[in-house]
């Protein structure tokens, strides 16, 4: 089994800082429970509350294309830049 480490950065404004949050959280139950979803952590920066770091651990990057065709994620997908001014992803191995 691979071990693919997704790191995603998103950047909100102060204006929509509880939707973001909101947001964030509703997607940890329904990732959790993807059973190709080996990890899944939302942080949020304790110097800029704005700024949030998800760390994401996929089986496979198949599982990974998959877990992004699911309809939370389409939907999430869709709302992501009217609350996140900026966003970022690395897909990386671990060794």
């Amino acid at each position: 089994m691979e071990n693919i480490q997704v790191i995603v950065r998103l950047k909100t404004t102060p204006s929509q800082l509880e939707d973001a949050k909101e947001l964030l959280i509703s997607l940890i139950k329904p990732i959790h429970a993807n059973p190709n979803n080996l990890e899944f952590r939302v942080m949020q920066d304790t110097n800029d509350l704005t700024q949030f770091t998800l760390l994401e651990s996929w089986s496979s990057f198949e599982a990974i294309k998959e877990h992004s065709k699911l309809d939370f994620m389409v939907q999430f997908a869709k709302v992501k830049d009217t609350i996140f001014e900026t966003s970022s992803a690395e897909i990386v191995n671990e060794f």
